[in-house]
């Protein structure tokens, strides 16, 4: 992987510095020198217990924190508590671990290991890739009592891909990124491989579930990648459907994401997700050619062993039917530029599927396209900082982005390309798709 990697001869200074940034950027994940991490969250219990407000929409009127309305955000925290406390910074964080006894070393790396999100985890793993000797000092699987499958077990789960929720497919984009990063790459891929993965690494990691690959497999073969598969969500039925629409305290404890209507499908026609679709049907099409994918297989009227429907269809026809959206795309935004421009919560959902492009797709037309659209929207991130914020017209924004810098989603992201501020925010899906790509 790049940042790993010494200096090239070629290789410019801006390269160097990014690269420099990488390592430490996934340092910071790994020991949370954090904004939102340890001190913030005890920021977040006072918040709660004090200053109640009106709950905008409540009938009756509910009074509730600023925090639960909406109306707080890390810039209150900053102002209340201080960058410095929030986060002290990595040599810090180190040098307090250093103070501590072994045990209490142990149960400070339990709780970070137990509050990795999957793309931290991911990140952790291509750390130790890189540096095979730290492994203990970052996972410690003897010492913490944790073995690789109980860690990896809730970040290769997907709520929302089993139950068909919307947002679906960010997550289906970040567990590709994980599937093709760490699990066993199967044989049709292994040249191609070469592009995003070192030789001597095409195997399982060795800090990943050895099935890993087989879990995911089943995931990826039996969702819905655009309207016309052949399965409506009004078929489902039974507990299922009140996981989907929240309609008993288990739906509610299993899916605590997404409420859909009853029969409601994903959303799939914004420009996100348009391009977020397209890249997960593309990327599985691509890693299992000759699978049949079944959308909704679990919850056909059929039955599991039940015929196949016309329009189910093998990975590879997938793939060569994504290939046409996911070119059409990138052409409009190289044409149009970005429908949802310059928008803070809204170009870090682009970066995933561009990212999960240029890195592993087999095609180089669309490798190449995906990036040109990646240096435009980085273009964009860098014309429009000022102080650190990213402030200029948005296609699409909410209260919270442009009411605070930190809580802008786009942020790390920034602070990773650019260098201004000195802190990141929080464990970021986006920020680490760019520390993790080739």
């Amino acid at each position: 992987m790049r940042p790993f990697e010494q200096p090239s001869q070629g290789d410019s200074g801006t390269q160097i510095d990014f690269d420099t940034r990488r390592v430490h950027f996934l340092e910071c994940l790994a020991k949370r020198a954090l904004l939102k991490s340890a001190p913030f969250e005890r920021w977040n219990q006072s918040e709660r217990q004090r200053n109640p407000v009106a709950k905008p929409g409540s009938d009756p009127v509910e009074m509730v924190s600023r925090l639960d309305a909406g109306y707080a955000t890390l810039c209150d925290a900053v102002r209340a508590v201080g960058l410095r406390q929030l986060d002290p910074g990595l040599d810090n964080i180190e040098e307090s671990f250093r103070q501590l006894t072994p045990d209490e070393q142990t149960n400070q790396l339990r709780a970070w290991l137990a509050g990795d999100s999957r793309v931290s985890a991911l990140a952790r793993a291509v750390l130790v890739r890189a540096y095979p000797e730290r492994t203990d000092e970052l996972f410690g699987w003897s010492r913490t009592g944790l073995d690789v499958n109980a860690y990896w077990a809730p970040s290769l789960e997907s709520v929302h891909m089993e139950y068909l929720l919307d947002t679906a497919d960010f997550g289906a984009n970040e567990l590709l990124r994980i599937l093709y990063l760490l699990a066993d790459t199967p044989e049709h891929l292994r040249e191609t491989a070469l592009l995003w993965r070192d030789a001597d690494s095409l195997g399982c990691d060795l800090n990943f579930p050895q099935d890993g690959g087989e879990q995911l497999r089943g995931t990826f073969t039996q969702f819905k990648y655009w309207f016309d598969d052949p399965f409506r969500c009004n078929e489902i039925t039974g507990r299922a459907k009140e996981i989907r629409e929240q309609s008993t305290d288990e739906g509610k404890r299993i899916n605590h994401h997404e409420k859909m209507d009853p029969g409601a499908d994903m959303t799939y026609w914004s420009e996100n997700h348009r391009i977020l679709f397209a890249t997960a049907e593309y990327l599985a099409g691509q890693y299992w050619p000759e699978d049949m994918f079944i959308s909704g297989r679990k919850y056909r009227k059929e039955g599991w062993d039940g015929p196949t429907r016309p329009g189910d269809r093998p990975g590879k026809e997938h793939r060569d039917r994504a290939r046409v959206r996911v070119l059409r795309w990138l052409n409009e935004r190289l044409r149009l530029g970005f429908a949802e421009w310059n928008a803070p919560g809204y170009y870090v959902e682009d970066v995933l599927p561009l990212l999960n492009l240029a890195d592993f797709a087999g095609d180089e037309d669309i490798r190449t396209r995906a990036a040109m659209v990646m240096d435009l929207l980085v273009f964009d991130i860098a014309l429009n900082q000022v102080g650190g914020a990213f402030a200029g017209s948005a296609g699409r924004a909410y209260f919270e982005s442009k009411n605070c810098i930190w809580e802008q989603s786009i942020r790390d992201c920034a602070e990773l390309l650019f260098g201004r501020l000195g802190h990141y925010v929080e464990l970021s899906n986006a920020a680490i798709f760019l520390a993790t790509s080739a």
